[in-house]
């Protein structure tokens, strides 16, 4: 038995008018979703469950400023998106052009600097490929193929390149004559 308009308390009748205003922008179900190619960094902060049981047992408050501290700056002025979930942290580059590819490696790298002054050590990947990142729906085997190579073959705190990331930067620029690049192979 469905109950009338009457009968739904004001707070049920708003949670649903909220609802209903966030679904506006999405595409419809009739509308193909594709995928974008995009550099995809993971970073895992080392040593995160210890860091909450002596730093933020009681309170996140010690622990949140230490990390916004190592990453705010960062996120902020990076020309790529930069997320933070935790002890993850998820970089994804606007386009595939290879400057982007170039954001990305300097904001790892500024941040891996930045996470150091403060103590804390990281550990990730970087690779290329398909990734979806809209309406707080994010599905990426670009990121599944990163977080693979981070935690099984990033043993020590470093940043791993995968083939697909300089195989696509390479590509790009021997295509592209206005690119002031060099890239020397081993």
């Amino acid at each position: 038995s469905e109950m009338s308009d009457q009968e739904i308390p004001p707070e049920i009748r708003e949670a649903q008018r909220k609802f209903m205003d966030s679904m506006q922008g999405l595409p419809a179900r009739d509308k193909t979703i594709t995928y974008s190619k995009r550099f995809i960094a993971f970073i895992d902060i080392l040593g995160f469950r210890e860091i909450l049981k002596r730093e933020a047992s009681d309170s996140p408050n010690f622990l949140f400023h230490r990390l916004l501290d190592s990453y705010w700056f960062w996120s902020a002025a990076s020309s790529a998106n930069v997320e933070l979930l935790s002890d993850s942290i998820i970089i994804s580059s606007k386009d595939d052009h290879p400057a982007s590819y170039i954001h990305v490696a300097n904001t790892l790298n500024s941040m891996r600097d930045s996470f150091l002054e403060r103590g804390l050590l990281i550990r990730g990947a970087i690779t290329f490929g398909n990734h979806f990142n809209e309406h707080g729906v994010l599905i990426s085997p670009a990121l599944a193929e990163a977080y693979e190579l981070e935690t099984s073959s990033a043993i020590y705190p470093r940043i791993r390149c995968d083939k697909s990331a300089t195989d696509a930067f390479e590509a790009t620029v021997q295509h592209t004559s206005a690119w002031p690049i060099c890239i020397r192979k081993p």
